[in-house]
């Protein structure tokens, strides 16, 4: 089911992915230019049952369903009023993706493909599967959308993007693959891997009740990529890099390592600075080529 939010004051409208950020920050998928509206205002995901929820991001003047402030995560349907700021929306279903149109500012009906070498960062959540069994939809919902803001600052704060949130992970990338760049991604690695402890921390008396930790892995790795439309939905990156960067990322539990980079990716780099054992070369699933992994130390990080 496709679900779209249209602007009633220019009539503007924006298809609803997997994860949709809503703010006045240009990569959000919901870009509204209201002054009142926080630069990451609020998140609205679709869940594997096609419904959709929307979290408030601690944005500073709040977020409203049908006039009623939200305090935390809610299902939105069809016909509910959704307010940012001064920003008001509408939210339409069973929307047809095939028809000519503007989605959020930008012609859908000519598509676009850049290509070349980047960095992708892939981080996933460990048991996310007992933590939906445990945990009631709004609290899980909260749970992540404060992952999903934090991991997203320290990324764009290391000079990389978010290309895509999906469920109990993200992937982001740099958009060239330079020494500086690579300096910048094993920071962001660290850092996302710290997140944990911070979540853990903001929602210890939920989580501890449950006798749930909040922890990720995180791989980093470099390759060539596309970077076009998909199903004229979304933009998204394609390639064996990205198929690559999750296989990885699969093993931070094999290893018991919360951070595990590729041969590729320090090759021609000098990492002084950051600590890496050998993992030694490693098949990864639907990869015909062993790719050589390192565990990152980020104690003390």
């Amino acid at each position: 089911m496709d679900a779209m939010l249209k602007d009633l004051a220019n009539g503007e409208f924006f298809l609803l992915t997997e994860s949709s950020l809503v703010g006045r920050k240009p990569y959000c998928q919901i870009f509204v230019r209201d002054p009142k509206v926080s630069s990451e205002h609020a998140m609205i995901r679709r869940r594997s049952d096609g419904s959709f929820w929307l979290t408030d991001l601690r944005s500073l003047n709040g977020t409203w369903v049908n006039r009623k402030r939200v305090t935390n995560a809610v299902r939105v349907r069809a016909g509910d009023q959704i307010q940012f700021g001064n920003a008001r929306f509408d939210l339409h279903t069973d929307v047809s993706t095939t028809e000519t149109g503007t989605y959020g500012g930008h012609s859908r009906t000519e598509e676009e493909y850049a290509s070349g070498e980047t960095i992708f960062l892939v981080s996933d959540v460990f048991e996310f599967s007992q933590k939906c069994e445990a945990l009631p939809s709004v609290v899980l919902a909260e749970i992540m959308g404060a992952w999903y803001c934090e991991a997203r600052k320290t990324i764009e704060k290391c000079g990389g993007l978010v290309d895509k949130f999906l469920g109990d992970a993200f992937l982001a990338f740099w958009p060239d693959a330079t020494s500086e760049s690579r300096s910048l991604a094993l920071r962001a690695a660290m850092e996302v891997a710290n997140l944990g402890l911070k979540i853990s921390s903001d929602f210890s008396e939920i989580l501890d009740s449950h006798g749930l930790r909040f922890d990720n892995g995180v791989a980093l790795h470099r390759g060539e990529f596309a970077h076009g439309p998909v199903g004229s939905r979304d933009f998204t990156l394609l390639g064996l890099g990205v198929t690559v960067a999750f296989r990885m990322e699969a093993l931070t539990r094999v290893f018991g390592c919360r951070v595990i980079v590729s041969g590729q990716f320090l090759k021609d780099h000098s990492a002084e600075t950051f600590k890496t054992a050998p993992l030694g070369p490693q098949k990864l699933k639907g990869i015909e080529q062993m790719v050589e992994l390192f565990g990152l130390d980020i104690e003390g990080c």
